[in-house]
């Protein structure tokens, strides 16, 4: 019978560890992963912004305003002219995930620098549509869109003749 009781000790001994506790099963988790990666957006210039080439006015002022698509109009001064061709809108691509809705951000007005230096005109810019758009696709997949920018520049009779030139940035970023 003591053989029965030393074999009965071992066996609770086992069970109950060296603390004295029954040994607990290890228990497990698991928690799901989820990542959206985006493609990075990007913006490239694909033509500049041009008013071509104008006959200032003799009196009064000139407003010259270039059309959604690069076509250009003239209203108001006195003896101002268009002269030929060679009008057109700036235009950007933009490209990034599918789907995606972006902002594009651009200052109201830029300056125009006559070369060789003296007065400046103020160029006042407006997008094609709103400040928001959306890439072309889906998510997951390349995505695309052009935004075009045109203006509009006020020529007085006594601004100094010359060639002016500026720079109109663009940014734009996923909303």
């Amino acid at each position: 019978m003591a053989h029965r009781h030393v074999i009965a000790a071992a066996a609770a001994s086992a069970l109950l560890g060296a603390g004295g506790q029954a040994a607990a099963a290890d228990a497990t988790a698991t928690a799901s992963v989820e990542l959206i990666n985006l493609q990075e957006i990007y913006v490239s210039k694909v033509s500049d912004i041009s008013f071509g080439t104008i006959l200032k006015p003799t009196s009064g002022i000139l407003e010259v305003t270039i059309e959604p698509g690069g076509g250009r109009s003239a209203s108001g001064g006195a003896g101002g002219e268009l002269i030929g061709a060679g009008s057109s809108s700036a235009r950007f691509d933009v490209g990034g995930d599918g789907g995606r809705t972006f902002t594009i951000t651009l200052p109201p007005s830029v300056t125009l620098t006559k070369s060789g230096g003296g007065a400046n005109r103020q160029l006042t810019l407006s997008p094609e549509a709103s400040t928001t758009d959306t890439l072309s696709g889906t998510s997951g997949q390349f995505g695309a869109k052009q935004i075009e920018v045109t203006g509009s520049l006020e020529i007085p009779s006594t601004v100094e003749s010359g060639a002016y030139a500026g720079h109109v940035p663009v940014t734009v970023a996923y909303q």
